[in-house]
């Protein structure tokens, strides 16, 4: 592994706690990205954030990368009491004269201040929050029939997909589908949240651990729109994360 710029500078690189949310909770996270408003905002300006909270902290998220299941990634900080902080404050997201006084140490933000349901809170320890699996496994009916309904838009529409599904799979009990695009098949999982069913791209290439639905199965869950005997409810419990 190479150090960064900074570490051989002889600056040590700032703790990350590395944390891990289902995709559900994880995107609703992600809503609450404040990167925009903050290096927007006018300096020595004391921004107001969304209420978030993380592992029961308030928290700040100030970038957000999307991508298939395993990729998506969100950066952040815990926030603490002005008070309570030990190290000096600032109220500018980007500070070139203290980054060339190596003061500051470009893309951290530890120590600014920020507006937290009216409370002064500094950007303290940092983290970062990858997307896991859903809490909960779709029953495979559910799953087939809303990528049934997703036929008719988006990126299923595009020439470059085969129309038609490659295929279906359990992957750690949650179902799975297969598209074949010019680079070769994609596989999609399906889960459910509160605006209702929901889909990830899960992987671009061959993907370990998945198991396939036979093709009577899943034209079962096609023609009586109930979950099948091989339900997700039928699936062996889930061994925890498998990124």
């Amino acid at each position: 592994m190479t150090n960064t710029p900074m570490e051989e500078a002889g600056h040590a690189a700032p703790k990350v706690a590395a944390l891990r949310l289902p995709v559900e909770q994880w995107e609703d996270v992600a809503a609450t990205y404040s990167g925009l408003a903050l290096a927007g905002a006018k300096s020595g300006t004391l921004v107001s954030v969304p209420p978030l909270r993380v592992r029961g902290r308030p928290a700040l998220v100030v970038s957000v990368s999307w991508g298939a299941l395993p990729e998506r990634c969100i950066e952040g900080y815990f926030l603490t009491p002005e008070a309570d902080y030990p190290g000096p404050t600032t109220q500018v997201w980007y500070d070139k004269g203290a980054i060339e006084r190596g003061e500051r140490k470009r893309g951290d933000h530890t120590g600014l201040l920020v507006s937290w349901r009216g409370q002064r809170l500094v950007c303290d320890e940092r983290f970062k929050l990858a997307a896991d699996l859903p809490m909960c496994r779709l029953p495979l009916s559910d799953a087939v029939q809303a990528d049934t309904a997703m036929q008719v838009g988006g990126w299923r529409a595009l020439a470059a997909v085969r129309r038609a599904p490659e295929g279906w799979w359990w992957f750690d009990g949650h179902p799975v589908v297969g598209y074949l695009f010019r680079d070769g098949v994609r596989y999609f999982l399906f889960y459910r949240t509160q605006m209702g069913v929901q889909e990830a791209l899960l992987s671009r290439g061959p993907l370990a651990g998945i198991l396939p639905i036979p093709e009577d199965e899943v034209a079962q869950a096609v023609a009586l729109g109930v979950p099948t005997n091989r339900s997700a409810d039928a699936m062996p419990a889930p061994q925890g994360s498998l990124f």
